[in-house]
């Protein structure tokens, strides 16, 4: 199945008892694009409120009688903490992805090595060892700055 991101969370999927349920409208499969906030101050009860037809769609033995049952408050509460915990991994799995692109960055684009070893960076550490480094600095100027400004904008929250 596929689904298609919006930008509201109007659309939302109808669920029956049949477990062969077809939607109701045409914009069901329609995920809204902040279904899983990218802040977990954002993943409130209220946002779980909100959001919780959605939740069969990630765990359906689990939260299938949330659509059915409103007012499951415990339920409720675990699909929020389900949802803490998918924004957890994929802060995660973002965050290994930044560093094995700044390492591609270093190495592939901008042929950068450590100016003292010679050697090109092979782990994220390794980036941040010649961005700390003042003879790297110094020595490269404007790609310099263009590489900590992308390490910034990779890191910013």
């Amino acid at each position: 199945m596929s689904f298609v991101i919006t930008d509201n969370m109007s659309s939302v999927s109808t669920i029956s008892n049949s477990a062969s349920a077809t939607p109701a409208t045409s914009t069901a499969n329609q995920v809204p694009s902040n279904l899983v906030p990218t802040t977990l101050k954002n993943i409130d009860f209220a946002h779980a409120q909100k959001t919780k037809n959605w939740a069969c769609m990630f765990d359906r033995q689990q939260f299938q009688s949330l659509y059915e049952n409103e007012n499951d408050r415990e339920l409720l509460l675990k699909w929020q903490h389900y949802m803490i915990k998918m924004q957890e991994e994929l802060q995660t799995i973002g965050y290994e992805h930044v560093c094995k692109e700044m390492v591609r960055l270093f190495v592939s684009q901008y042929k950068i090595c450590d100016p003292v070893t010679k050697e090109y960076p092979k782990l994220f550490n390794d980036v941040l060892k010649i961005i700390e480094n003042p003879l790297w600095y110094k020595k490269t100027g404007k790609i310099t700055k263009y590489c900590i400004y992308v390490y910034l904008w990779y890191y910013s929250p």
